[in-house]
């Protein structure tokens, strides 16, 4: 069975391993392994110097816990008060809007989903006409913010419609801790 060697080794050298007696062989394969194990723990000590940087660098990159878009709903909801059903709405309306303004195409990320554009923004709806997901559309996100509704949390940690600057509820001063 003939033994098969190393892509790595051109036919010269073969030729120029072969005619050297076998002492002279058993120390250079000597050689090579010495500076094979050198090579090796500098390069493990790279390795592992390499993994140790990464570690720290994951470590400060990412938060202590990850923050689940549903987490994120239910905080908005629970936490800060916004009515979802008023946010739902809004989208439903927008979406509406987007979809009688443009016909839709064919989604290219899903097969089975068609997206509307309309103000900068575009909706992604799927199946059974749910909306899977809301981006700033092609033309650079120009939104008009007259044809979609928007919603803030108030000064008073309420859901308010409109943007704070026009809403009348946040240009009311509330009385702060001290005075009450």
């Amino acid at each position: 069975m003939k033994r098969r060697l190393p892509s790595l080794v051109t036919v010269e050298q073969l030729t120029n391993l072969q005619a050297k007696p076998n002492g002279e062989l058993v120390a250079m394969q000597a050689d090579i392994n010495s500076l094979m194990h050198l090579h090796g723990a500098a390069v493990t000590k790279l390795r592992v110097q390499s993994e140790a940087i990464g570690a720290v660098i994951k470590s400060r990159a990412r938060p202590r816990f990850e923050i689940s878009d549903h987490a994120v709903v239910r905080w908005l909801q629970k936490i800060k008060g916004m009515d979802m059903e008023i946010v739902r709405q809004e989208i439903g309306e927008a979406c509406s809007k987007a979809a009688e303004a443009t016909p839709g195409v064919i989604c290219r990320a899903k097969g089975d989903a068609v997206e509307y554009s309309h103000d900068g923004v575009s909706f992604i709806v799927a199946r059974h006409n749910t909306i899977v997901t809301v981006h700033l559309g092609e033309n650079g996100g120009a939104l008009n913010q007259q044809s979609i509704p928007t919603i803030h949390v108030g000064v008073d940690g309420e859901a308010h419609h409109g943007t704070r600057a026009e809403c009348s509820l946040c240009q009311q001063s509330v009385p702060s801790k001290q005075e009450e």
